[in-house]
């Protein structure tokens, strides 16, 4: 058969009443798992070896933080890992952990106890409406077990086990087994304690481990030990948690003053046998309702107990031979939120009725369980009673809407409040890179401005540099055209020089020998080509090019002699025509010698021979 998983998240005495329901269902071939909170798992081996446990970290009786929601996230997975067939919720009064984890596998056959006072879901009732966590209340259990809530919880699982069988399983007991290696070293840690194995009372009267009101009366406590002392020759050896010590001490120094010695004992983690040991090496139990009452009577021990009416009767001990102290009042069932200044049940107990309920459990008639509920109640009274509870009840119940109203808008602050800074921490974040950026931007920035300044440094003397060259080429563009005037005035001049002295016609007429003449001027011997060479091999000429025809007929009219003869008139310029150089060119442009000798000096400053035997124009 397969596997069941109970999750079981309560304390040491509700595992021990379903003792019964976890040999029943691995009897039957299952193979079964118990959740449990972490230290709680020491009683499992005690209840049955073959169980398996897995223990959590986690409070069911709080509210879901993130960091219980990653514990249970892990517990999800290790549930998964097992494989289960079936899920079954142990707790009457469930938690949001029983619901989430039954909720988180519809897949699966799912038991639990149906509870008329919790909400539909009490997980949902603790989370906003948006949270991802929230589960279907519809669908938290695939089968119910319906039964009310005063029933003693040893029936609710014994109707729990019969769902999960699908039978009646009986009546059921529960039990618990220890080793005689355990039994040995309980006896050696009683005998160092000064008492003798079966023959000392083992108490736990503080019950602190859920209540403060369970507690139990230090100066009782410690007239019950002087009457076990004086009437039945037993000492008590008390115990509790770490927690109870101040308690303890206090019932020590009490009985000192009765002259009673009363031994104390607090056991440490991981030393749970050796309590259990303690318990069933003595005569009987002494305490209130308690882990180590339900030991007792799983080990067999006699049980004496005070009991508060907070779950009345749901965890009276089920032991072969009882005795039970309460006074009863109408308030019982008040789940332990007391509305009166003292636990009225637990602190008006007569310890006198103790005494006698301890000197029948010592006594020779036969086993029972007894109850004794106190002194009578008047009717008036308990009428008064019960409606103040009822109205103080209403009064807390409201009290306790308005204080959950609080906490989720508390907690919906909160929420929004850690939002923020988380946001706050990103746009810290974001500010601190946005200013490494800013930094590194304004050292590159300085050093752009140091590279600018070096580019503005030699920008500037590119600019002088430029202007410079500016001032020297418009110094050429003026000097060009100077040049350009004067060739051209040059040329001209030469031209009506030509005309005015008729070496124009002479050279028309002997055109052959001017054309030889300036053949032997350009150096080209006999002013010819040589026979079979083509005119594309002539030799280059290696004078200067500024050399022209207007510069060799301007040297040609140089070496004639004698001067210019044109008639002596005012000197008049006007500008050059392109019918100046037309055929006739008969309009003199220089009207006066003195103008005309001008012209021929300024020519002949620009003409000058060349060692390769041409002329060049020096203003070129």
């Amino acid at each position: 058969m397969g596997r069941v998983v109970v999750v079981a998240l309560d304390t040491f005495g509700d595992l021990v009443l379903r003792q019964p329901l976890f040999s029943r269902l691995l009897d039957e071939g299952r193979a079964v798992t118990v959740v449990v909170r972490r230290g709680y798992d020491e009683i499992l081996p005690f209840l049955d070896a073959r169980l398996e446990a897995l223990a959590v970290d986690v409070n069911p009786y709080g509210e879901p933080d993130a960091e219980h929601w990653g514990r249970l996230e892990e517990l999800g997975a290790a549930l998964d890992r097992l494989m289960p067939e079936m899920l079954v919720a142990a707790l009457y009064n469930r938690s949001y952990v029983d619901e989430w984890l039954l909720g988180r596998r519809t897949d699966l056959e799912r038991v639990g106890f149906t509870n008329e006072s919790l909400p539909a879901s009490v997980l949902n009732a603790l989370l906003p409406p948006d949270d991802p966590h929230r589960i279907d209340d519809r669908r938290i259990f695939s089968r119910v077990v319906r039964c009310p809530g005063d029933m003693h919880d040893a029936e609710k699982n014994r109707r729990l086990l019969g769902e999960l069988i699908g039978r009646d399983p009986g009546d059921t007991a529960p039990v618990l087994t220890i080793t005689p290696q355990l039994r040995e070293q309980a006896a050696a840690v009683a005998r160092g304690l000064g008492l003798e194995p079966g023959a000392y009372v083992f108490g736990s009267p503080s019950g602190i481990a859920s209540t403060q009101l369970k507690a139990w009366p230090p100066d009782d406590y410690a007239k019950l030990a002087a009457h076990l002392g004086r009437a039945h020759r037993l000492p008590v050896l008390i115990t509790g948690v770490q927690a109870a010590a101040p308690l303890l001490d206090e019932i020590v120094s009490c009985g000192s003053a009765r002259g009673v010695t009363i031994a104390r004992w607090i056991g440490r983690r991981g030393e749970l046998g050796l309590l259990l040991g303690l318990i069933e090496g003595s005569r009987f139990y002494l305490g209130n309702d308690s882990g180590p009452m339900h030991f007792a009577g799983a080990l067999g021990r006699p049980v004496v107990a005070l009991f508060g009416g907070g779950t009345w009767p749901r965890f009276l001990p089920l032991a072969a031979r009882s005795f039970v102290a309460t006074q009863e009042l109408p308030c019982f069932g008040c789940n332990w939120i007391c509305w009166l200044e003292s636990p009225l049940c637990v602190t008006r107990v007569d310890v006198a009725t103790l005494e006698a309920g301890i000197d029948w459990v010592l006594g020779p008639e036969p086993d029972a369980r007894r109850i004794d509920r106190g002194a009578p109640f008047d009717e008036l009274a308990a009428e008064v009673v019960r409606s103040g509870v009822a109205a103080t009840r209403a009064a807390v119940a409201d009290l306790r809407g308005r204080l959950k109203e609080s906490e989720t808008d508390r907690a919906e602050r909160l929420r929004i409040i850690e939002h923020l800074g988380e946001a706050l921490k990103a746009s810290e974040a974001d500010r601190a890179a946005r200013l490494d950026v800013i930094d590194d931007l304004n050292t590159r920035l300085g050093e752009s401005q140091s590279e600018l300044a070096v580019v503005e440094t030699q920008f500037a003397a590119a600019e002088r540099d430029s202007l410079a060259r500016l001032e020297a080429i418009r110094n050429l563009e003026r000097r060009i055209v100077e040049i350009s005037s004067t060739k051209a005035t040059v040329k001209r001049l030469i031209g009506i020089a030509a005309r005015k002295t008729g070496v124009y016609a002479v050279l028309k007429r002997r055109e052959p020998l001017a054309r030889r003449v300036y053949g032997r001027l350009r150096g080209t011997p006999g002013g010819a080509v040589p026979r079979g060479r083509p005119a594309r091999e002539r030799p280059p000429d290696l004078r200067p090019s500024i050399h022209s025809s207007v510069v060799d007929a301007f040297v040609a009219a140089r070496s004639m002699p004698g001067s210019l003869s044109v008639s002596s008139t005012a000197t008049t310029t006007r500008p050059l025509r392109r019918r100046d150089f037309g055929p006739t060119m008969m309009r003199p442009v220089v009207r006066s010698r003195s103008h005309t000798s001008g012209l021929v000096r300024t020519a002949s400053k620009l003409v000058r021979p060349t060692q390769a035997g041409g002329w060049m124009l020096l203003a070129l």
